[in-house]
């Protein structure tokens, strides 16, 4: 039991904390079934009850009283719970780091933007605006505002007005963990690329550096810096000067080439698959160095989608599925940011470009056989069990078990040379995998494993094609792989615990909290 985290983080009419999957016995005023699962219309019929309703569930029971009552679970859908009345007073301070929320108002004119579909989704508009180097400030209907006109008042709603960008003027801009402000101070030449479109924009320029693993520094001017030279003053504006890195970026260790040592046993759980397949890993990665792409981060626009999520599965914009910590599995409905839930429990899950849809439970391999109807048991066992599972298309499925890789042949499974810690599989054959020593990268070639050259040490790695590959690494970044020059582009991503990626671009990502976020990397970008 604990927060609801649905498609509306904050909400006004005075109703804001939700339940998920409880509800409370009794006190029952009267029942809207019509009203089942429409926040806006049950919010909108309890605030016309007036203080007399305390509280409502998503079915449609408006409630007289819920205040000391235990809240009693009744469904595993994180869209469904209960919502009981705040009062607005109690609420705290609603500004933010940067941002000063004014009650009621707004400005007219000077739009940038609108996001609707961000409407009263504070931590979505903050990160939104963030990404716009002009925006001074947002209404909580999700417009976005370049400069601020006639002020008008125009309700009453207590979570509901107008987030004004503020920068301090008699102060310079606060540290950050793993940053140190130099007020006023620059660094000559090093430079890795410049971003002059968020000039100033402290958290977006951030968000970039973050993303660079040789950057070392910069200046609110939006230029990077590789390594730091000759210092100079060329600001007294308190709020400009230099960012430098106060902890070294992380950098993945390199072992020396050596040879490939060999290991015997067959897999646990899929009998008669004996082999003696050499272990990757300690394989120096070598070839091109990132110098012909840019080192410029790609620029995604991320929508936030509701509730949280521990694994994700895509075979394309209308085929996402996740699995929640305590094993739920859920389907992103198609054209719609909202989640229907899959009958059963798993740990692991993958689909492929084609809808395949497999599933490891228990150790033991499940795939689906039900279509479209997903509120019935439709999962039929696979031979043999596994800890990990990928899947291109109906051709190209791929699972670990430990270490050990195997493909699956469309009756069995066929035992691939050499060990992983980690796979990828495509729609158009591709297997990719991460090695033993969690570093070098390698790519089958029907035979064996060829070496991709590497710099990052990736977590996770999912791909929709062999152009189109991510990967995730041990700090939460997102890089994309760039074919035509062998190496890897960072994204606009940060604390990412899990990807999957698309034959289509499409690429969701859930965080370490478990926020789930979708976008689209078209293919052309990896040839950037």
């Amino acid at each position: 039991m604990g927060l609801f985290r649905g498609p509306y983080i904050v909400f006004s009419y005075c109703y804001q904390i939700c339940f998920q999957g409880c509800d409370f016995a009794g006190h029952d005023l009267h029942c809207k079934p019509e009203l089942a699962n429409d926040l806006e219309g049950l919010i909108a019929h309890a605030n016309s009850l007036g203080p007399v309703c305390q509280g409502f569930n998503t079915n449609g029971w408006f409630k007289t009283n819920i205040a000391g009552l235990p809240p009693q679970p009744w469904t595993n859908d994180p869209m469904k719970g209960v919502y009981r009345r705040v009062d607005p007073t109690s609420q705290q301070n609603r500004n933010l780091p940067g941002w000063e929320f004014i009650q009621g108002v707004d400005y007219g004119g000077n739009d940038i933007c609108g996001r609707a579909d961000l409407a009263n989704n504070i931590e979505g508009l903050v990160m939104f605006a963030s990404t716009l180097p002009d925006c001074v400030g947002f209404n909580t209907n999700g417009c976005f505002k370049r400069a601020l006109g006639a002020q008008s008042r125009w309700t009453s709603e207590p979570h509901k007005g107008f987030y004004r960008r503020v920068v301090a003027p008699s102060a310079a801009p606060v540290n950050f963990p793993g940053w140190e402000f130099i007020q006023g101070v620059d660094y000559d030449g090093n430079d890795i690329c410049g971003r002059a479109d968020l000039a100033n924009n402290i958290q977006g320029l951030m968000m970039v550096a973050n993303s660079l693993p040789d950057c070392v520094g910069f200046n609110t001017n939006g230029c990077f810096k590789r390594a730091l030279s000759t210092q100079s003053r060329w600001t007294s504006d308190p709020n400009k000067g230099f960012y430098r890195r106060v902890a070294a970026p992380p950098q993945a260790p390199m072992t020396p080439m050596g040879g490939i040592p060999t290991q015997t046993g067959g897999m646990h759980g899929m009998p008669g698959m004996p082999g003696a397949p050499p272990q990757m890993g300690g394989m120096a990665m070598g070839g091109t160095p990132m110098g012909g792409p840019s080192k410029m981060p790609i620029s995604v626009q991320w929508t936030q989608l509701p509730g949280r999520l521990s694994k994700m599965a895509c075979g394309g914009r209308n085929l996402v599925f996740g699995v929640q910590e305590n094993g739920t599995i859920w389907r992103l409905l198609p054209g719609a940011n909202q989640w229907q839930q899959v009958f059963g429990n798993a740990t692991e899950i993958a689909v492929g470009s084609d809808g395949q849809l497999w599933v490891i439970h228990q150790g033991q391999i499940y795939r689906w056989t039900g279509g479209e109807n997903y509120s019935v048991n439709a999962w039929q066992q696979v031979p043999g069990t596994a800890t990990k599972i990928v899947i291109g298309s109906t051709n190209n499925i791929v699972a670990l078990n430990g270490t050990r890789i195997f493909k699956w042949t469309g009756n069995g499974w066929n035992q691939l040379p050499g060990e992983a810690s980690n796979i990828a599989a495509a729609a158009d054959g591709t297997i990719w995998v991460v090695g033993t020593d969690k570093h070098s990268l390698y790519k089958f070639t029907g035979s064996g494993w060829e070496p991709i050259p590497c710099q990052h040490r990736f977590v996770e790695i999912s791909m929709g094609s062999s152009t189109c590959v991510v990967g995730i690494t041990h700090d939460g970044k997102m890089f994309k792989y760039l074919p035509t020059f062998n190496a890897w582009q960072p994204v606009v991503c940060n604390q990412a615990k899990d990807v999957a990626i698309g034959a289509d671009g499409t690429v969701v990502v859930c965080q370490t909290d478990g926020d789930v976020f979708i976008s689209a990397l078209p293919p052309a970008m990896g040839m950037m």
